[in-house]
């Protein structure tokens, strides 16, 4: 979990996890379900430290003391199972390992995993004066400079993370999908198709087809399925 320049500039904050606690549901779901979690990186370690099933870097490398720690990182991001972290270097070894991704605390509505398989879920944006949070189909089709990543100040608008339930839908529906579990209804699909008409031409999103997991999508039906064809683009 991406923690490096949380105290820096906006664009490296802004990608960077929210609160590491909002991730212990999906630690215990994923433990439940038989696998182990190992943190690497700069994930904090006391948030999951009472888990058992969670491994801490700093635990393996006591037991491993003949290997480099910066080589133990690698090993795991391409040998794992599944991984979940952020728009950041480290996840471009599992993803081009042919390994699940789960993207949490996106701040990039433009970027892709460049795996269509995988699940992005981004923060959410704000309007400072009002409190309204923007949906995804308000951010690609009324705001797309925020979807570029840039006017955050001159808009008022701030980011918030995503919260824990976002992340238990999104390694619900990735380990369905690994185990060839995942059944989309017909109107899950028309709101997949939906959804990947929201990004313009000239994003990687709109080739890439990255999508945050159906809860969410189920949650935009309704702006969804107002969209006119061709109303983005």
């Amino acid at each position: 979990l991406r923690k490096k320049g949380f105290e820096g500039k906006f664009s490296d904050s802004s990608r960077c996890a929210g609160p590491h606690k909002n991730y212990r549901d999906a630690v215990k779901l994923l433990i439940k379900e038989g696998y182990h979690v190992v943190g690497i990186m700069e994930t904090e370690h006391e948030a999951f430290s009472d888990i058992e099933g969670y491994f801490p870097m700093s635990l393996i490398e006591q037991k491993s003391s003949i290997l480099d720690k910066k080589l133990l990182s690698v090993f795991f991001l391409i040998k794992c199972s599944l991984f979940i972290g952020q728009q950041s270097g480290p996840y471009s070894l599992p993803v081009h390992s042919g390994i699940p991704c789960l993207i949490c605390d996106a701040s990039s509505y433009r970027a892709t995993t460049y795996d269509p398989h995988n699940l992005i879920i981004f923060k959410h944006y704000v309007v400072e004066e009002t409190g309204k949070r923007l949906s995804d189909v308000e951010i690609y089709t009324k705001h797309q400079e925020l979807a570029f990543g840039y006017n955050f100040t001159e808009k008022g608008i701030r980011m918030e993370p995503c919260t824990p339930e976002e992340i238990v839908e999104g390694v619900k529906e990735t380990l369905a999908r690994m185990r060839g579990k995942l059944r989309l209804s017909k109107e899950d699909e028309l709101l997949c198709k939906k959804y990947y008409e929201l990004p313009p031409k000239n994003m990687n999103s709109y080739y890439q087809r990255n999508r945050p997991p159906l809860a969410v999508l189920r949650r935009m039906k309704d702006e969804l399925l107002s969209m006119k064809k061709g109303s983005v683009n």
